[in-house]
């Protein structure tokens, strides 16, 4: 947490022409409110969008930036047009990115969150990144996309060397999945300071049995974007969602 108690987290919202995917403006005001519930200490929740109808006052919403990413289609890797490729989130790591603030927290729309999240901010106070990673699921060695921290500037490389001509086919060469969580991988992995499930972090697939809530102690569950929260088949399969994602 930052001298001043804040933490601010980011997440985006756009339309993604190439996939016709667009997230929903109450899935900002839920995440709003889960982070309200669960992190206990000053936080503010930053929103870049090209649309902010619908979205609640206390977010505070700011005009998606226009970046070399902008234009990238999803990478051939995914096999699949349903995942929006998601490069221009590395723009945080971006000397601008600063102007938001000096600490950043990268976070996914379609997260439940359950339990306190507030130790997961002061375990490594002084980190310039911190990436959530499953060391102990052998076939996963990544950085995940659905969250992370950054110092924007102390790792600007990350963003001034990504070159939307050549790295992608990079990251891909290297075996690496997705978008930016597959340049992140490439370059950062495995991540000096990361968090893991044995702080809580899981995905919704690593639930042992469908339709059963989660175990004890699991502070947050990243959702696939096909089948996030809100969803209602989802809602309808695990009824327990609704009791984390609500206003």
């Amino acid at each position: 947490v930052m001298a001043d108690g804040m933490l601010t987290f980011v997440t985006w919202k756009w339309h993604d022409a190439e996939s016709g995917r667009t997230f929903p403006a109450e899935a900002v005001n839920v995440l709003y409110a889960m982070l309200a519930r669960q992190y206990h200490a000053p936080f503010a929740l930053v929103c870049l969008t090209d649309d902010v109808q619908g979205i609640r006052p206390e977010v505070r919403c700011i005009t998606l930036p226009r970046t070399k990413a902008d234009a990238l289609p999803s990478p051939h890797n995914t096999g699949s047009k349903i995942f929006p490729a998601c490069y221009r989130r590395l723009w945080l790591f971006s000397e601008e990115a600063r102007a938001i603030d000096d600490r950043l927290v990268n976070i996914d729309l379609d997260v439940i969150i359950l339990n306190d999240i507030t130790p997961l901010f002061t375990k490594y106070p002084d980190a310039d990144f911190i990436g959530w990673c499953a060391v102990d699921r052998f076939t996963w060695h990544k950085i995940a996309g659905g969250m992370w921290l950054i110092r924007p500037g102390a790792l600007a490389y990350i963003w001034e060397e990504f070159d939307p001509h050549t790295s992608p086919a990079e990251s891909h060469a290297a075996g690496l999945m997705g978008s930016d969580q597959a340049w992140l991988s490439y370059r950062l992995y495995p991540p000096k300071c990361q968090w893991t499930a044995t702080d809580g972090l899981i995905k919704y697939g690593w639930i042992p049995k469908a339709g059963q809530p989660p175990p004890q102690g699991i502070r947050m569950i990243f959702t696939n974007g096909t089948a996030p929260p809100w969803a209602e088949h989802m809602q309808r399969g695990s009824p327990w969602i609704r009791n984390y994602w609500k206003l």
